[in-house]
């Protein structure tokens, strides 16, 4: 008898419980004394330790923020820093639309590597005539300036050959003689004459893009047009698509606050 009493306390206190050595009180002290149990330590229980789950989670903050600063010095990641500064600078009240045209023929120079923009519009007698560029020689410019078209004249196949990269995009080759009489200044001659096309990559004098500003109804707005790349290469489908999307935002600007005549 004193045995199994003897084993049934041992028993009682591998359980964690104190037995009792006076009947009923025993039973109460037992159930003030719950049994102790081991459990996992929370992961921060021991402050300043860093743990597997905090390296991981800085290591992911830090790798995605040095993706995006090394990102934005990419090409097609500056052409978008040039489209969100235009809708940015499209968000004053009344934008001088004047003013945008000019900043955006800066931002694709500087941001597409192109080498000469500008900017055609039609004006309020329905003519279109070069109001904005960026990169041009002044002679250039001037003879640009001079030049007058109607819808007609602006997309007549018998003066002008062209390749339709897109809805939006027509490139015009320099072998083709896309130049017409009244155009020939708006071109360097001499560097005509150096050029020469080695590759089907190649961008050379003479040769120029245009990226048509359409409206609701598909009628023309305006076009942005480009010649020259730093890199000598005629320009890549990011970079057309991206223009593409610029004359868009263009067209939305003019639609909504019209240029200011001069």
């Amino acid at each position: 008898m004193i045995t199994k009493m003897k084993g049934s306390a041992e028993a009682s206190m591998q359980n964690g419980i104190r037995p009792a050595t006076n009947g009923a009180a025993g039973i109460l002290e037992a159930k003030s004394n719950p049994p102790i149990t081991a459990g996992p330590r929370p992961p921060n229980a021991q402050p300043g330790r860093e743990t597997s789950n905090d390296k991981v989670h800085d290591d992911a903050a830090r790798k995605i923020k040095q993706e995006y600063v090394h990102g934005r010095k990419e090409s097609g990641m500056r052409g978008l820093d040039s489209i969100h500064g235009l809708i940015k600078q499209l968000m004053g009240e009344e934008p001088d639309i004047n003013e945008v045209l000019k900043s955006t023929a800066r931002s694709i120079y500087s941001q597409f590597s192109i080498k000469e923009v500008s900017i055609g519009l039609r004006s309020s007698d329905g003519l279109y005539r070069y109001v904005a560029m960026y990169g041009l020689r002044d002679e250039s410019w001037a003879a640009h300036r001079k030049l007058v078209y109607n819808e007609k004249q602006l997309m007549d196949p018998s003066k002008y050959k062209w390749t339709d990269i897109s809805h939006h995009t027509k490139l015009f080759l320099a072998e083709d003689n896309t130049y017409t009489q009244d155009e020939a200044l708006t071109r360097s001659e001499h560097l005509s004459m150096r050029s020469k096309r080695n590759t089907a990559e190649d961008f050379i004098e003479g040769d120029y893009m245009d990226v048509f500003i359409y409206g609701p109804k598909d009628e023309i707005l305006g076009w942005i047009e480009t010649s020259g790349t730093w890199d000598g290469k005629i320009p890549d489908a990011r970079t057309i698509r991206s223009l593409e999307v610029v004359s868009s935002i263009l067209a939305l600007a003019i639609i909504r606050h019209g240029p200011k005549q001069a």
